[in-house]
């Protein structure tokens, strides 16, 4: 295998990999992840509590943690809007 067949190969894979999870190319690609470059990440709630789920889970922390009032501020600092 030559180098740029390989590169070509990564390519292709990361292509293929967008068109998988619906994520069209562009920096501002609706359901694309939220890069330093300046992509939109998408919010839903759903997602937040699937989120918040998964990390007290992960971190064997009690469900209601999240009512803690520093956690709150925290989300609330990076979006206002949100209700827990």
């Amino acid at each position: 295998m030559q180098t740029g067949q390989g590169t070509n190969n990564l390519v292709t894979g990361i292509k293929d990999c967008a068109v998988r999870r619906g994520v069209s190319s562009g920096s501002d690609a609706t359901g694309a992840q939220q890069t330093i470059t300046g992509s939109v990440s998408k919010y839903t709630v759903e997602a937040h509590r699937a989120l918040i789920a998964m990390r007290c889970a992960v971190n064997k922390r009690p469900f209601n943690s999240v009512a803690d009032p520093l956690y709150i501020e925290e989300v609330k600092l990076l979006r206002p809007d949100v209700t827990l």
